[in-house]
């Protein structure tokens, strides 16, 4: 997909349905980078459905989280947090070692050339391609580097008590 198809998005709403869209048709790879799941985006029951049925559709599937501040991803995203702590083997939490300065961008990836990103968190525009296969795969890259760094998360640790 050349950079002329990718869509600029404007609207909350056009954000929500975009990031659903990219876990829906996600075949065996989920990417997200956050800084604290925002509710609007990850924080519905339909959004975690998806996730799940994602999740449970192939044994390879697999989807890696990396939040940067989790303790506001556990307020802002319950079920989200809930059902990574069940599905621990395919759906994987993390947080930057560092969590300043490491990243303030906002992606949701999948292997199909699917990208939804965010220059800042709380920027109000933002880019959506369903089939843009160099942008995806720079942003994976840059992601990968990233988890790599990472730690697992305390915070969103389920505790076995």
């Amino acid at each position: 997909m050349s950079e002329e198809q990718l869509q600029n998005l404007d609207e909350r709403a056009a954000f929500t349905a975009a990031v659903l869209d990219i876990v829906q048709t996600a075949k065996r790879a989920i990417w997200i980078g956050s800084q604290r799941l925002e509710r609007d985006l990850y924080g519905s029951a339909e959004f975690s459905d998806a996730l799940k049925k994602f999740a449970l559709s192939s044994d390879f599937a697999e989807a890696r989280i990396l939040v940067r501040e989790p303790a506001a991803a556990l307020r802002e995203s319950p079920m989200l947090i809930a059902l990574a702590r069940r599905m621990r083997s395919r759906v994987h939490l993390r947080q930057p070692a560092n969590p300043q300065g490491e990243f303030d961008e906002e992606w949701v990836l999948n292997d199909e050339g699917a990208h939804f990103y965010r220059r800042q968190p709380d920027d109000r525009q933002a880019t959506f391609g369903n089939q843009a296969l160099f942008e995806t795969r720079k942003h994976i890259t840059r992601f990968e580097a990233l988890w790599d760094a990472a730690v697992p998360s305390v915070e969103l640790r389920e505790l076995g008590i």
